[in-house]
């Protein structure tokens, strides 16, 4: 029994240091990307070239570096114009085949807005550390239409507010163990419709959603709006239904007797 409690102490010791690692350079990399990005979009090439592992390159001196990053921030700015928002996206990692053997490179993605247009920026590290050594504009396009979008998440919170009013219609009743209904509105959800403002609207079989459902708005290639089919509320209102007609059949015989008694 003691040398299962040691492998699992163990085990359990190796995940929460993988995690504080993986956290650890995440955070790290995100915030070497806003910076660097901040920098590029402020004008601040020198301030860039030192966060470049321009020792790798003595054959190009850093003013060369400058100036390259100065025509890149013209051509971002001829494609997204002066007024441009810049938001950090995720963190990545892809293995290079073009050399061998393949190397695993970590990437960030950071998406640049404006009034009518959008795209992703790719923001490459080198091997093993935090230096910037690539950027790339994987894509630029227009703003897409968010009207539906906004009219599907007016649907959510009508779900919302009725999966509420069916908790709270279970905590007023008398229904013997009321918790295990509150858990069935909350959890039995299904199936999934999700309105994606690149792909419209679509039923997912294999989804199961809470109550609130969810939004996701930060990342306009994949915004979209996931509620579903109030499966748990609609079961407990038909719980209502069958005790009130219950009752109210066993209020007809009590009367029914009742008369038949005063005859």
């Amino acid at each position: 029994m003691k040398r299962y409690l040691r492998h699992i102490l163990i085990f359990i010791a190796i995940c929460s240091f993988s995690s504080c690692t993986f956290i650890k350079n995440y955070l790290t990399k995100k915030d070497k990307t806003i910076e660097f990005v901040e920098a590029l979009m402020s004008n601040h090439f020198q301030k860039c070239v030192s966060m470049m592992p321009y020792e790798l390159y003595p054959e190009i001196n850093k003013d060369t570096m400058e100036i390259e990053l100065s025509r890149y921030k013209l051509l971002l700015d001829s494609i997204f114009g002066n007024q441009t928002e810049s938001n950090f996206l995720s963190l990545g990692t892809y293995n290079d085949q073009t050399i061998s053997p393949p190397e695993k490179y970590e990437f960030c993605l950071v998406q640049l807005v404006n009034d009518t247009s959008y795209g992703h920026l790719k923001i490459k590290f080198t091997n093993n550390s935090d230096k910037v050594e690539k950027v790339e504009l994987l894509f630029q396009k227009p703003m897409p239409d968010k009207s539906n979008f906004y009219l599907f998440s007016c649907f959510l919170l009508l779900v919302i507010l009725f999966n509420i009013y069916t908790i709270r219609r279970v905590f007023k009743s008398n229904l013997y163990g009321k918790w295990k209904w509150v858990l069935l509105v909350v959890f039995l959800n299904y199936p999934a419709l999700i309105f994606s403002v690149m792909r419209g609207p679509y039923i997912s079989w294999t989804s199961f959603l809470s109550m609130f459902g969810s939004m996701t708005l930060f990342d306009i290639e994949n915004i979209k709006v996931m509620m579903a089919l109030p499966l748990g509320a609609i079961l407990v209102l038909i719980k209502f239904e069958l005790i009130k007609r219950i009752d109210l059949e066993n209020q007809i015989i009590e009367e029914s007797d009742t008369e038949t008694c005063n005859e």
